[in-house]
């Protein structure tokens, strides 16, 4: 069974022009154009890496070590995660979890990581590593991408990475 969602192309939200000369529209319709197409391939790439994780652990016993199968119904809450992420978050890696479930990382460094989880059932799982803070917790996952989530994503990029 392949629970593949067509991906076709996504609404994105550029910040509205200032200019008013005829190049300044010109520039603005070619930067949409480009940063449109950009944001299209990028997702049409994280759920190409979506399908694939789901076809390898949508079966019982995937890691030979007595996992559960990945459902349909967790592909789909990491299908529309990935859909409603804002277009300025990086796309994340994409983990099969023993339990069924799938889990979303963005790492960037030692100790500057946060990382959710989707079984199917509405709720997101999750934790941060900024440094030396933490965070965790769980947030209801309805038609909307909760703000805690998008808050702690955006905190993990706006910090400056110790230089190794």
């Amino acid at each position: 069974m392949n629970p593949a969602i067509q991906f076709e192309s996504s609404a994105l939200a550029f910040p509205t022009n200032t200019g008013y000369s005829p190049e300044a529209e010109t520039v603005s319709r070619l930067l949409n154009d480009v940063l449109g197409h950009l944001s299209g391939q990028r997702l049409q790439n994280a759920v190409s890496a979506l399908d694939d994780l789901y076809q390898e652990c949508c079966e019982a016993n995937w890691d030979g070590y007595g996992a559960k199968a990945i459902s349909e119904d967790a592909y789909v809450e990491a299908y529309m995660l990935l859909m409603l992420l804002p277009s300025d978050i990086p796309i994340p890696g994409f983990v099969p979890e023993p339990t069924g479930a799938i889990g979303l990382e963005w790492f960037r460094g030692t100790r500057y990581v946060f990382v959710l989880s989707v079984s199917g059932e509405n709720f997101i799982t999750y934790a941060g590593l900024f440094g030396i803070n933490k965070v965790h917790g769980s947030e209801y996952f309805g038609d909307s991408l909760p703000a805690s989530i998008v808050l702690n994503i955006r905190r993990l990029y706006s910090y400056r990475l110790p230089a190794n």
